[in-house]
């Protein structure tokens, strides 16, 4: 997983050479939306779908429309709720478990806002047995992809913010195709 990993982190820099300014804007955007009191968190769901979906048509070639970035907003939009809000409620209650619970859950649950970017319509618990299919074997080396990012988090402190401009952009495309190489390589038992 390793030599993947590499892989997916150098292709993500490469796409980000091509489409560093949309990808930004995207990303930007997104968490300003996020910031906004009492609806940014309520509608948290919809705005991750919304990053992720107008990223993956970047990544395509295929442009940046602002009414991508709100796309969630129309006839899915209980759908795309329902599946963020119980995500974030089975991390939340194995959270309260222990530590480890909540991390594990949200290993196998990693990919659920990913599934509903490509499947709007898809229901809930199709979407988490999915989500489950794809991470499953593959908790501990997402685990370390994730913690792959740690020296851009503190280069990020050590810019005062600054790099968050470079490091979220990188972060969004390299998770986009982390899952695009999970959901296409599903381990069989």
């Amino acid at each position: 997983m390793d030599e993947i990993r590499v892989s997916i982190k150098k292709e993500s820099k490469e796409k980000l050479k091509v489409a560093l300014g949309s990808i930004v804007g995207v990303v930007i955007i997104c968490n300003i939306m996020t910031m906004i009191p009492i609806l940014g968190q309520l509608c948290f769901p919809v705005i991750t779908f919304g990053m992720i979906y107008s990223v993956r048509k970047v990544m395509n070639n295929e442009g940046f429309d602002f009414n991508d970035l709100i796309s969630g907003f129309g006839p899915d939009f209980g759908n795309i709720m329902v599946v963020g809000w119980l995500r974030s409620l089975i991390i939340w209650l194995g959270s309260l478990l222990c530590v480890f619970p909540g991390i594990y859950l949200f290993y196998v649950y990693r990919f659920t806002d990913y599934i509903v970017s490509e499947n709007p319509d898809m229901d809930y618990k199709e979407v988490f047995a999915l989500s489950k299919k794809i991470t499953k074997g593959r908790l501990f080396d997402l685990f370390i992809f994730d913690f792959s990012f740690i020296g851009w988090a503190f280069l990020c402190m050590l810019t005062c913010g600054i790099a968050l401009f470079y490091v979220l952009p990188y972060i969004a495309v390299a998770e986009l195709k982390m899952y695009e190489y999970c959901r296409d390589n599903i381990k069989e038992e």
